[in-house]
């Protein structure tokens, strides 16, 4: 006998209760920071978006650009165009194909992306000129600068909101749960576009609320900052002791999206990387093309090597696909932020003898694909190829120089960190762009890009949040009593 969906519903607040926030009068994420000495729309520099964006990707496919006489099968909408609400209102709100595709009511072979552009493109691509790199013979390196020193919203996490915030906003929700460490760069972002961007008014609403469960890490003092950041922002706060009630907490979230997908709670995964999110950055590679075509860029030609940090894997996987998709040569070299036991990589993925990172990304490189091929771009792209394929073609990765641990540099990175930092371009972190700047010189020490072309891809956003008396003077006691305690054990 088959159990009826309200049956299935009811079984599964019963059982995990505790862990998803189905009891209207239960907030495990409490928001404690006073209305005045929070963080609101206009606090901080961030980009106005207008109807006059677009993508790179809608510009060499552009049957994706939406049109009120487009008839393509899968179309992208900029959220502020005049015609968004009535679309809004004519699309469902559940999501199909890989929970990425709204399809209109009336017709359940068209489907819709919502889009909001969050920062103003294309990220510059400059030369570096360092002098440590004049005793470096027939090298020459370029860095994509995906940060800002000016403008709070910017660069690699925004290109994944410009997708998933919309997405959230079109399903109804008004709380956007996800999880990262303390550290965590996806949840500070996650915090800041809530607070900040100002999507909601695009679909009649309020903006939505962040609600972050954090998780351990090594401890370094910068963590504080970050939390100060978070409490500033408004963001919900709840602190989870271990990999268990991680583990538990992130199964309870995706049981709750897939059984009631019309509440008022999204989740967002952790490092907020899905194949619509991917696809932002298979669009960063388009846009890059469109620099070295126009001559905005000090690089001319397709690189034989970009040089990226792999962590949740939708950076570096949509640096993968796009250089498949424009038939460039490159390989794409991802550099592992941490690594998983081999028995946690077994228990996921089934196979204990690769990194846990890089089958995070080959999973997610999978699920994209799938993604992809319902867009119906067969007279304009390439065949799509398997994911083994594409990988052989153009990726590759590193996964020593992620220790000692997350968010710790080995003091190698530490002495390269220091010589490069021009303050501004080569800007790094201890967590992702110091290490992956570390494999790329690790490489040219070692003699392996010899004459090539080489792009850094800088990851980290330099904006300082600290600078601002909102967030530096923010008291970490209104952090959940279990958080401080971990902080003062720490620390």
């Amino acid at each position: 006998m088959y159990a009826s969906r309200d049956q299935l519903n009811q079984f599964l607040r019963s059982s995990l209760q505790n862990t998803i926030d189905f009891r209207k009068n239960y907030s495990p994420y409490p928001i404690v920071l006073d209305w005045e000495k929070s963080i609101h729309p206009g606090d901080l520099p961030v980009y106005s978006g207008s109807a006059s964006d677009s993508l790179a990707l809608c510009h060499y496919y552009p049957q994706l650009a939406y049109s009120r006489t487009n008839t393509a099968k899968v179309q992208i909408i900029n959220i502020h165009h005049q015609d968004f609400q009535q679309v809004s209102g004519r699309i469902r709100r559940r999501a199909l194909v890989r929970n990425s595709l709204f399809p209109y009511r009336d017709n359940q072979d068209r489907f819709i992306i919502p889009w909001a552009p969050l920062f103003a493109k294309w990220t510059p691509v400059r030369k570096i000129n360092h002098p440590a790199f004049q005793t470096l013979q027939r090298q020459v390196l370029y860095v994509k600068d995906e940060g800002s020193d000016s403008i709070a919203l910017y660069g690699n996490k925004a290109r994944k909101y410009e997708f998933s915030f919309p997405f959230c906003l079109q399903t109804g929700a008004q709380n956007l749960v996800t999880f990262g460490s303390l550290s965590s760069n996806h949840c500070l972002f996650t915090a800041l576009t809530a607070a900040c961007a100002n999507l909601g008014s695009c679909f009649g609403k309020a903006e939505p609320k962040a609600l972050l469960n954090l998780y351990p890490q090594v401890f370094y003092p910068h963590i504080l900052d970050k939390l100060k950041c978070l409490l500033a922002l408004g963001a919900g706060i709840r602190f989870l002791h271990n990999d268990l009630e991680l583990a538990y907490s992130i199964l309870a979230n995706q049981a709750r999206e897939h059984f009631s997908p019309d509440d008022d709670f999204a989740y967002c995964e952790p490092g907020g990387s899905n194949p619509l999110t991917t696809l932002a950055h298979v669009n960063a590679v388009f846009e890059l093309h469109e620099q070295l075509l126009d001559g905005t860029s000090p690089l001319r030609e397709p690189p034989d090597y970009i040089y990226v940090p792999l962590g949740s894997g939708g950076t570096c996987m949509g640096l993968v696909l796009g250089c498949y998709l424009l038939g460039w040569r490159t390989k794409v070299v991802g550099t592992t932020s941490q690594d998983k036991s081999a028995w946690k990589r077994a228990l996921i993925f089934g196979d204990p003898t690769r990194p846990f990172l890089v089958q995070n990304g080959i999973r997610l490189l999978e699920h994209t694909l799938e993604l992809l091929a319902a867009f119906d771009l067969k007279h304009q792209a390439p065949p799509i190829l398997d994911a083994g394929t594409i990988l052989e073609r153009h990726f590759t990765f590193d996964n020593t120089i992620w220790k000692p641990a997350y968010g710790i540099a080995s003091e190698r990175t530490k002495a390269l960190m220091q010589r490069f930092s021009d303050g501004r371009t080569l800007t790094l972190d201890q967590t992702f762009s110091g290490k992956s700047f570390t494999t790329l010189m690790n490489h040219v020490q070692a003699g392996k890009l010899t004459g090539k072309k080489v792009l850094f891809w800088n990851t980290h956003q330099r904006f300082d949040f600290m600078s601002f008396p909102k967030i530096r003077d923010v008291a970490l006691d209104l952090l959940p009593v279990d958080l401080q305690n971990y902080i003062a054990h720490c620390s």
